[in-house]
This record gives structure tokens, C-alpha cells and sequence, in this order.
């Protein structure tokens, strides 16, 4: 009862906004489904400005709602849970436009790519603007069992439910709205691609841009020089110049772009400075009339923790200068690999 209390306690400007018989009614079907502490999460964000604002938004139009079951809310940091203004950044990253059944997500080892409504600019430094994204994959022998790829393990899709206009999974563990670059490449353990940023002086540079896609060990986009993909029955590649390496895994998203990993090191000096620059300069506005990426078969590796990288990764952001190593990097979200891009 306390958390359906809660809702009448809201500011008026807020409560203005709510839809709150709707409301009332998708907090009973989430006790229903013994979903007590999402309940009371929603039911306190209630009563702030922003979250008001993103609870008012599920009432509008077909959206799919990730729901974190009570286990996954009781590992929580004190912390975190006591802290409005993120609870309501990390509810916005379990929210998609559009319904999306567990039969609709690409079967692994592709996947799909939901743009989510996480776009706080405190978490958030894509191009154009754009919200965060989330990777997910069915298991190929079964299209019920779906998960959510994350770092270094994957959130399990435990049940579907439905609630008016919402399609709700309930999963086993809170998203957490992806790091930095570096925050991530020491998550994943990719220490030549830490120790390589630090050396080159590019890790403030690559963090302020916005929408960059970065290849591990090494680094190559379309920023500098072209770049490109083929798929054989061994996997997906890169080819860059001369060089190519295999993806062992793609789509790591990082607070501002994202990160694939690949075998081999993309040694292709004959870098285009100009182009670089230009890449730079309107990367945001060509991003945001991109809506979708012909489809690839990615090779995928499910949550599996990544490999490190080799120290070739380091001798070979030690062979650049500075500036031609971030004219390589920089480049919207464009090489976002998933089966299915859903902007």
C-alpha cells in the first residue's frame, strides 16, 4: 500500500503530467508479478521532476519496459538506490520505443541494437544527441530464451509479461548505462588498450568526443581512411588498408560510441588527416540521418569475458604520432555491427 501512497504525494506540476489511473494500474501488474521493489522505485521517482517526466512517457505509444526482478534490485549499491536523479538515468536505460518480443530479437550469434531513452548528457555523449543503446540475442535453439548482452555477463530474460500498451520482460539483473572508455577497456581487461590511450595522451581527447567506434587491440575507423567488412564461414572481419582482423566480439557499448574486439592488429599507416578532421567536424549530423546498418553476421561470443589484448596493441599506438592516432578514432556509431540496428 505504501508504494501506491507514494503516488499521491507527488507535486502537482508533476502529477499534472501523470497519468496516474494508468499508472496505479502498471504498478499493480508489476506487484503482480512480484515485482515489489521496481514498484517502489517507480512510486518514489514519481514525486520528482524527471522522474515524473520519464514515468509520464511510458503511457505514450507501444514501448518495451526491462524489468529487473527483486534480487537484481537487492544487489543494488545503497549508494545508487539512494540516489533519485540516477535511478531515474538507469529506469530510462530499461525503456525502448516499439514492442519487442523475445521471437523479434536476431538470433545469436547476431543480435539487435534498441536505441533505449537513456540520454542524460551526465551518461550519455553519442552524436547527434542520440540516447544510449542495448544489445540482445535470442539463443539459437530457442526463441523464448533471450538475454541482454552487457561487459562481462548476460542478463537473462526470465518471462514476458504485458501491461496496456507496454511489453515487460522481466530480467535478472539491473542494466548498468555503459562507462567510459577507459572505465570499460579495464572492465574487460584490455590493459595494452589502457596502457596505449595513457601513453598516447588520448584518453581526455577520445572521451570528450562524441560517437566514436574504437577496434581492440588497435585502432581504424572510416575517420582517417576507409574501412571494411566481409563475412566467411570462419567470422566477421575488418579490413583496413592491407590489414584485416577478425571481430571476436562487436557492440560493447561505451558512453560514447563503442567498442569491438578484434585477433589482429589494423596496421595501416596511410592515414587521411583531412579527411580525419572533417569526420570530426560532421560526424553528429551525418549520424543523425543514418537509420539503419546492412545487415552482418557478427560472430559474436555471447557474455563470455573478452581475451586481453596482446602487447602488439601497444606497439602499435606507439608507432602513430598522437594526432594521426586520434584522426584513426574518430567517426560516429555508423560501425555498429548487430544483425538488426534498431535506431
Amino acid at each position: 500500500m505504501r508504494s501506491y501512497a507514494l503516488l499521491a504525494l507527488a507535486a502537482p506540476a508533476i502529477a499534472q503530467n501523470l497519468n496516474t489511473t494508468y499508472l496505479t494500474g502498471l504498478l499493480g501488474a508489476l506487484n503482480g508479478l512480484g515485482l515489489t521493489s521496481l514498484v517502489s522505485v517507480a512510486s518514489s521517482l514519481a514525486n520528482n521532476s524527471d522522474g515524473g517526466t520519464l514515468l509520464a512517457q511510458l503511457a505514450q505509444g507501444n514501448k518495451t519496459v526491462f524489468a529487473p526482478n527483486n534480487e537484481a534490485f537487492g544487489r543494488v549499491p545503497q549508494n545508487v538506490s539512494s540516489d533519485t536523479g540516477l535511478l531515474t538515468s538507469i529506469l530510462a536505460y530499461h525503456i525502448v520505443d516499439g514492442h519487442y518480443n523475445t521471437s523479434d530479437f536476431a538470433r545469436e550469434p547476431n543480435h539487435t541494437i534498441i536505441r533505449t531513452h537513456l540520454n542524460s548528457s551526465a551518461l550519455v555523449n553519442l552524436e547527434g544527441g542520440r540516447a544510449q543503446v542495448i544489445v540482445v540475442e535470442r539463443d539459437d535453439g530457442n526463441d523464448n530464451d533471450a538475454n541482454i548482452l552487457t561487459l562481462n555477463d548476460d542478463v537473462d530474460v526470465d518471462r514476458t509479461a504485458s501491461y496496456e500498451n507496454l511489453i515487460v520482460h522481466v530480467i535478472d539483473d539491473v542494466l548498468t548505462p555503459p562507462g567510459t572508455i577507459s572505465a570499460t577497456a579495464t572492465a574487460a581487461n584490455l590493459s595494452a588498450l589502457v596502457g596505449a590511450l595513457q601513453t598516447a595522451n588520448l584518453v581526455a581527447p577520445l572521451e570528450a568526443a562524441q560517437g566514436i567506434t574504437i577496434f581492440a587491440p588497435s585502432f581504424a575507423s572510416a575517420g582517417g581512411q576507409p574501412f571494411s567488412f566481409s563475412t566467411n564461414s570462419s567470422g566477421t572481419y575488418v579490413t583496413s588498408g592491407s590489414s584485416s582482423a577478425r571481430i571476436t566480439r562487436a557492440d560493447i557499448p561505451v558512453r560514447n560510441g563503442v567498442i569491438h574486439l578484434i585477433d589482429n592488429v589494423l596496421a595501416n599507416t596511410a592515414s587521411n588527416p583531412e579527411a580525419a578532421a572533417s569526420a570530426v567536424v560532421s560526424q553528429s549530423s551525418v549520424a543523425a540521418t543514418a537509420t539503419s546498418i546492412p545487415g552482418i553476421t557478427n560472430p559474436g561470443s555471447g557474455g563470455s569475458s573478452p581475451s586481453p589484448s596482446q602487447n602488439a596493441g601497444v606497439r602499435t599506438a606507439a608507432a602513430f604520432p598522437a594526432a594521426v592516432l586520434f584522426s584513426l578514432v574518430a567517426t560516429g556509431m555508423g560501425a555498429l555491427l548487430g544483425g538488426m540496428l534498431v535506431l
